[in-house]
């Protein structure tokens, strides 16, 4: 694990040195309203608290050493069309991680609805939805690296240096609406299944530490006719990692990991669905020659024993 990211999710994070990005944000194009001093949810204080109810393409600023203004969007499903923010978007804007110890490459900027900076604090309140009401709001990784946030965390100390997201695997990665990441052993993703599927394979990917692996789960048409499905039906899943693997096709199989029916209980290692590397996208920032499967293994393993030993640290620092 590198070092930016054990400044964040290790919480080694200087207090002190929080006031980093200096944004400003605008309901129009005149004086700001609000200054925003952190993106951390646990420095949130009351001068963070912005409202961008019902403004279009509010204007963010960022400053002290940067001083670029940027809009902050807000689109409508089907035609990409720019449209307000609803009337409930009051709280703050905060930089988002998908779960302990993921890579920084997946943290976003998000904005919490919420009424006062300790709720904020505290973890109360929810994230801004999308339009379609199953989506967050957010910008990723790529966003703020392209408008001057990830630096304005890197001078204040935050990150000790910016995701290098120049490949353009990131640019698939986050171009794409609706994805799969997998960045630990274990990790649940959800995978619908209906008889008029077309497609016999499932794309994901699987990322570390400067390390995208794009993998397929192949063979889910005859996954579907053995159970016989006439309605969609989606199942919950997880990767296992086998340690007893002859072949790299044997190194990862897709488990359940909730019941489904009656012939699909917790656990069991999904029949006819094989891991695949992906026929277009080749992984990037993985040794050469490395088979994408072991390299996906690797990053999985080695993450499981980060988040293991720090378990195992907690548990000692209560004893």
């Amino acid at each position: 694990m590198s070092l930016y990211t054990r400044s964040i999710t290790h919480g080694l994070i200087k207090p002190a040195r929080l006031n980093f990005v200096r944004s400003l944000v605008h309901h129009d194009r005149g004086r700001p309203s609000r200054i925003v001093s952190t993106l951390l949810l646990s420095q949130i204080r009351p001068v963070d608290f912005i409202d961008i109810s019902r403004t279009k393409r509010p204007r963010i600023g960022i400053l002290p050493n940067l001083f670029a203004t940027h809009d902050l969007h807000y689109f409508t499903d089907n035609n990409r069309k720019n449209v307000d923010f609803p009337p409930n978007a009051k709280g703050f804007l905060y930089l988002h991680s998908p779960g302990p110890h993921a890579p920084l490459s997946l943290f976003s900027l998000r904005f919490r609805i919420c009424e006062s900076a300790e709720e904020g604090r505290d973890g109360g309140g929810r994230d801004l939805m999308l339009p379609n009401g199953t989506e967050p709001w957010e910008k990723s990784m790529k966003w703020m690296l392209r408008h001057g946030f990830v630096e304005g965390l890197v001078e204040s100390g935050v990150i000790a240096s910016p995701p290098v997201l120049e490949d353009p695997i990131y640019d698939t990665l986050f171009r794409r609406k609706h994805k799969t990441i997998v960045y630990k052993p274990g990790q649940t993703f959800s995978i619908p299944l209906s008889p008029a599927k077309k497609t016999d394979c499932y794309s994901l990917f699987v990322v570390g530490e400067g390390e995208v692996v794009p993998l397929r789960i192949g063979g889910w048409r005859a996954f579907t006719a053995m159970l016989n499905i006439k309605d969609e039906l989606t199942v919950y899943v997880h990767l296992t990692l086998s340690r007893f693997q002859h072949t790299p096709k044997d190194l990862i199989q897709i488990c359940l990991s909730e019941d489904a029916t009656s012939e699909l209980k917790k656990g069991t290692v999904l029949p006819y669905l094989k891991v695949m590397g992906h026929n277009i996208m080749q992984p990037v920032g993985t040794p050469n020659g490395e088979d994408p499967l072991q390299s996906a293994n690797r990053i999985l393993r080695n993450q499981g024993e980060v988040m293991h030993s720090k378990i195992e640290a907690r548990r000692s620092s209560r004893l």
